[in-house]
């Protein structure tokens, strides 16, 4: 991780608090819409249960209205290296021309990571987390048919979208920027829940989406590189086991049969490289965490917060058979993790910090949806950086826009109706 900044967002309220119209902006910098009133109690529908058809057959059919899938793979043009994409939504599928989507891929172009690695090592703009973000907002602006697919979709209710990308190109599609006449623009991570999934390789899952999602309830379970502990206290109330300060103890933990959990927390350092041997997450090589068992998530399915830098990143592994696109989180999956919630770059200490402890407080006084978390998380630093209205000066900082990218680095896989709810074990009783 990197090192905490100053001007981190510690005090920030909490991931449900963010949802309100103004994300406690004060009135100049408010830019979102106010809020419908809200319906009575009893008028309000119940989301729809959410299945998938196991079977690539029939799949798009399967999707309940609300939930739409975007199955991205790597494709060959006339030009090189291209995106292929399918859009399966109420029952239709569509597929978008492979010409137009970014012909040319150079290593890592895309991805979130390499645009922070630039705005940090930018030395002659004066505003290159702000540069970084306009550029990004124009990224996407001239695919029509992704566009389209999204307007569709933004029409329902209560909108979701399963992204299911088995690429190594790390494209952040949370941070497509949607425009639409006369609709309401915004970022996709913070328009919507976006679930990512990508294929598990253990021999029954690599061609299909979890059928449900758990509903977790119980302690936590975590380790917590001995540098990361500023804020320890948040942890404790929920710990059924004191934390591990080295990665290996866990792992030999989950070797074991464990209680009800409701998080399994990995707080430490995770450095990238392109290669399996050199990516590692607490020291340990993406090879070498393939050897530990993890019978404990097996038996639960509990989802796992990787809150560690670069463990949402992948590889394309030259040395495997078939070159095989690999990463923490499909290794997580495999073992038994029910979701994975990870960090696409390098994220400040304080801010991932503030990050599982808004998590952890919403979801200890209620059932707290994982995609939902991310969402919120998103929107309250998107709107920090919205384009002021009014005239007069510009309000926003460089750290503000530099703080958006850092909420866009966590991304969810899983199932887009998972939950967990917390238990404190501090006092014996519920969160």
């Amino acid at each position: 991780m990197n090192p905490s900044h100053p001007d981190e967002d510690s005090n920030s309220p909490t991931l449900r608090a963010l949802l309100e119209a103004d994300a406690g902006l004060p009135v100049q910098q408010r830019t979102s819409r106010p809020p419908a009133a809200p319906l009575p109690e009893d008028l309000v529908p119940a989301p729809p249960p959410t299945t998938f058809d196991p079977r690539w057959s029939g799949l798009g059919a399967s999707l309940p209205p609300d939930v739409a899938l975007l199955c991205v793979t790597s494709a060959a043009s006339a030009q090189g290296p291209a995106l292929s994409l399918n859009w399966h939504h109420a029952g239709a599928t569509d597929a978008a021309p492979q010409e137009p989507m970014v012909p040319e891929l150079p290593v890592r172009s895309l991805s979130l990571a390499s645009l922070a690695t630039e705005a940090d090592n930018d030395t002659e703009s004066e505003s290159p987390w702000q540069d970084a973000y306009y550029e990004m907002m124009n990224c996407w602006s001239a695919q029509d048919r992704l566009h389209g697919w999204i307007g569709e979709l933004t029409t329902t209710a209560v909108p979701r979208l399963v992204v299911w990308d088995n690429t190594a190109h790390e494209i952040p599609w949370e941070l497509v920027y949607h425009d639409p006449p006369g609709g309401h623009a915004g970022w996709l991570g913070e328009l919507m829940p976006v679930i990512r999934w990508t294929s598990v390789h253990d021999g029954k899952r690599v061609g299909r989406l979890p059928s449900n999602g758990n509903a977790s309830e119980g302690g936590l379970l975590m380790v917590q590189d001995d540098s990361l502990c500023a804020k320890s206290e948040i942890f404790q109330p929920y710990l059924v086991e004191p934390a591990f300060e080295a990665l290996d103890g866990l792992l030999h933990r989950l070797a074991q049969p464990a209680g009800p959990l409701g998080l399994l927390l990995i707080r430490c350092h995770g450095r990238y490289s392109p290669q399996a041997r050199s990516f590692t997450l607490g020291g340990f090589s993406l090879n070498r965490v393939t050897a530990f068992p993890m019978t404990a998530l097996r038996d639960s399915g509990t989802p796992v917060l990787l809150n560690a830098c670069s463990s949402g990143r992948t590889i394309q592994d030259a040395r495997g058979v078939g070159m095989p696109v690999r990463s923490f989180v499909e290794l997580f999956l495999r073992k038994g993790a029910g979701a994975v919630i990870a960090v696409a770059g390098d994220v400040g200490v304080e801010h991932s910090e503030d990050f599982a402890s808004r998590l952890l407080e919403d979801a200890g006084s209620e059932a707290t949806n994982l995609a939902t978390a991310l969402q919120y998380h998103r929107r309250h630093y998107a709107r920090r950086v919205c384009e002021p209205t009014g005239g007069g000066a510009d309000p926003r900082r460089e750290e503000d826009f530099r703080l958006f990218f850092a909420a866009f680095l966590y991304v969810y896989f899983g199932h887009p109706d998972a939950t967990v709810r917390m238990r404190r074990h501090d006092k014996g009783g519920p969160g």
